[in-house]
């Protein structure tokens, strides 16, 4: 399973791309506000054959951050407090 930040435009939309071509569960997280961009990204991700899900949240504040008490995807085998590994990739949105 991957998360990928800033999922929903850019190098972020197009990382988590990959990995759902490659067979990763991908959790797409961006602003509240890209939303939609995120549902596009998900829809575009299960097109290729990716299985794919998303969250908003704003990774640059603490308080933004949410709880985390996602499932996997597709995967209803694991339990809210799974702990199942993540590949993180954050992006940057010109912060540094």
């Amino acid at each position: 399973m991957a998360l990928v930040t800033g999922a929903s435009s850019g190098i972020g939309r197009a990382m988590a791309l990959y990995l759902a071509e490659d067979g990763a569960e991908v959790v797409h997280a961006a602003l509240e506000s890209e939303a939609r961009e995120l549902e596009d990204a998900v829809s575009e991700a299960e097109a290729a054959g990716g299985k794919a899900a998303y969250v908003t949240c704003d990774v640059s504040r603490v308080d933004g951050l949410p709880s985390w008490q996602l499932k996997p995807p597709n995967r209803s085998d694991l339990p809210r407090s799974s702990s199942t590994p993540l590949e993180l990739t954050c992006g940057s949105h010109g912060r540094t």
